[in-house]
């Protein structure tokens, strides 16, 4: 069954990144890797198809411009009043603050606490940002380097010759045209997630070298779809095939427990706000809780577990707190 509100919300990505693609298209930077990240963000996905021919018809109707267009352009013969115009330059707008073509050998990205970002790199890769993290980005002529220093990133890596490698800690993902998440929980053990979505994926060791001389050593864990490989620093991989729906579900804007330990579980959502939800005894921490609850909303969470399980919110200055009632 499809699920109406993930199509719709869809539509509105690919429209915002095809407004993104427009101006950047028409921008003094436009260049052949930049037309080229468009041919292959287009052919991505129909639904970057279709918003890629609505934002050409407005952007025709505003002028004859079609003369800057590629010729791979797709034409439409639908004509538009002025009124979608000002839309349009909306979303344009919009889609420079929400999202960011990547069009530079090496540059660094970063999100705050709360903050998610999209980029469309140069090569059509698409790279969402999860709540504080921090990404290099280093193209050559020979490969597609990143440096995940924190946080987390889903990489839907568009088709090309040159490898696509994601560095994270002492580990190395190397893909081909797949699309995968990248977690980093920075900590004495340095924590490294890897997640795979479609496509395949291989993780390897990199023995702290530097970015431009990055060599495996070791045995390579290969990983299918649906697997996802926890990664310790000095310690064995573990490898678990949990539901992609609540491992991606940061993506749709929503934290998803289910039979999660407490002390999880505010981990887990106290990422996304500056004011943590703590708990008072660490023997709270053994309860199991699940639900859905929608990204930066503590009080939600804090509110619904506490009902559940008999607890009390304790409001404080620093965030906060689950206690078991007096």
């Amino acid at each position: 069954m499809v699920d109406p509100q993930r199509g719709a919300s869809d539509r509105v990505r690919a429209r915002a990144e095809a407004a993104a693609w427009m101006a950047l298209l028409h921008s003094p930077e436009r260049n052949g890797k930049i037309e080229r990240g468009l041919r292959s963000w287009i052919e991505a996905d129909p639904a970057n198809a279709a918003a890629w021919e609505l934002a050409t018809d407005v952007w025709d109707d505003t002028a004859n411009l079609r003369r800057y267009m590629p010729s791979w352009n797709v034409s439409s013969t639908r004509r538009w009043n002025r009124r979608p115009l000002l839309a349009i330059a909306l979303a344009v707008s919009c889609a420079l603050i929400c999202f960011t073509i990547v069009s530079l050998r090496e540059t660094t990205v970063a999100t705050g606490v709360g903050e998610q970002r999209t980029l469309v790199l140069d090569d059509g890769t698409r790279v969402q940002l999860n709540t504080d993290t921090r990404l290099k980005v280093d193209f050559d002529r020979h490969a597609r380097r990143l440096v995940l220093d924190s946080g987390e990133a889903y990489f839907q890596v568009a088709h090309e010759l040159r490898p696509f490698v994601v560095i994270a800690g002492d580990r190395k993902v190397v893909a081909l045209g797949t699309e995968f998440t990248v977690r980093r929980d920075q900590s004495a053990s340095d924590v490294v997630t890897v997640t795979l979505m479609e496509g395949r994926v291989a993780v390897e060791p990199v023995n702290g070298v530097s970015i431009r001389a990055a060599t495996p050593f070791g045995d390579a864990t290969v990983l299918e779809v649906g697997q996802r490989l926890h990664v310790r620093r000095h310690g064995r991989p573990a490898l678990d095939a949990p539901p992609i729906d609540k491992v991606t579900g940061w993506i749709r804007g929503q934290v998803i427990f289910d039979h999660t330990p407490l002390r999880d579980a505010v981990v887990e959502i106290s990422r996304y706000s500056r004011k943590p939800v703590v708990l008072q005894s660490s023997e709270l921490g053994d309860l199991q809780i699940g639900g859905v609850f929608r990204i930066g909303d503590i009080n939600s969470f804090a509110g619904a577990v506490a009902f559940s399980q008999n607890l009390e919110v304790i409001a404080t200055d620093e965030g906060l707190v689950l206690a078991n009632k007096k």
